[in-house]
């Protein structure tokens, strides 16, 4: 009896720790997670597009595939064609009209910003850029900053670490590729003809369509349990092949679609031009050096110091906000 109990256990064990069963529900461990590197992207968002009927995950499947039918041009996603051979339209919105004495004025942003950015575990260095003006946000063990810079003026907001702002691009959000967002368990679940890994929480369930042999994320979606309602997507299309500088099959573009209230479809853009995260990331790559003259302000429960720099630094980034300060003197 003795014996027959034991191989039960044994039996019983090995069942729950079997590799087939542990890989199923671990996709950190089987989709690569990168921990560095260098991206060159534009970046685009729409306030509002008319058009896109997105309901349920099988309209997340269609989509994708009315994406993917059409042939991919570099120029003709720079110029938004795609959209139109979709049949979505921007929606352009209008102001009220100024009240007397006021002058009101709609500034428009540029349709695309270029942005180059460099991370580690750590750290990361986000330059985006339009016309003129360059915005540097960047995050280290040692302190935020962020760097506006228009023509040869600089205005410097320095301060400590934080946490993470979600308006801020974050590569391993953007492209689904997280320990956190990937870690189990999963269940999978049919939909549109696909098996999907499906990640249950409180409140939400997070859908992700992939293909565990390529090393691929096709689609993510999140749903309220509650209503069934789907509450936002990403695509990721035009999958180039794995290469020496991206161990999985890098997306081209990448459209994320939040839905909100009053039928309103806010959508962020990005289209890929280079991404390297197999080369060493040189310290230059995380450096933010700043000009003399510059406004620098930084905050602290103190008090606002603000000055302008007396001298060039080669990299405020990994210098406390305190030793700035007595770098270039009280005010």
């Amino acid at each position: 009896m003795h014996a027959r109990r034991l191989f039960l256990i044994v039996s019983l064990v090995l069942l729950a720790s079997d590799p087939a069963s542990a890989d199923e529900l671990q996709l950190s461990d089987r989709l690569t997670v990168p921990q560095q590197g260098h991206i060159e992207l534009q970046r685009a968002i729409i306030a509002d597009l008319d058009g896109v009927q997105l309901e349920t995950v099988p309209d997340v499947v269609k989509l994708r595939d009315q994406v993917e039918a059409i042939a991919y041009d570099r120029e003709a996603v720079l110029k938004w064609k795609f959209l139109d051979q979709l049949g979505f339209t921007v929606v352009k919105h209008e102001i009220p009209p100024s009240p007397p004495g006021v002058k009101i004025e709609l500034i428009q942003g540029p349709a695309w910003t270029t942005t180059v950015y460099d991370y580690t575990t750590d750290t990361f260095v986000d330059r985006t850029s339009y016309d003129t003006t360059l915005h540097t946000y960047a995050r280290s063990p040692v302190s935020e900053v962020f760097v506006l810079q228009n023509g040869d003026e600089q205005s410097i907001t320095h301060g400590a670490t934080l946490a993470e702002r979600p308006d801020r691009f974050v590569p391993g959000e953007v492209f689904a590729r997280t320990r956190r967002s990937l870690k189990g368990p999963y269940a999978q679940r049919e939909a549109a003809g696909q098996t999907f890994h499906v990640a249950e929480s409180t409140k939400y369930e997070n859908w992700l369509l992939v293909d565990l042999d390529r090393d691929a994320i096709l689609a993510t979606a999140m749903v309220d349990r509650k209503t069934n309602q789907l509450l936002s997507c990403s695509l990721y299309l035009y999958l180039q092949p794995s290469s020496a500088t991206s161990r999985f099959p890098m997306p081209r573009l990448v459209l994320h679609f939040n839905l909100l209230a009053d039928d309103v479809c806010y959508v962020t853009m990005y289209h890929l031009d280079h991404a390297d995260f197999e080369a060493t990331i040189k310290p230059q790559q995380l450096q933010v050096p700043v000009k003399q003259g510059a406004l620098y302000t930084s905050k602290s429960e103190g008090g606002e110091f603000q000055k302008r720099l007396p001298n060039d630094i080669d990299d405020i980034l990994n210098l406390f906000p305190e030793t700035v300060q007595e770098m270039i003197g009280k005010p």
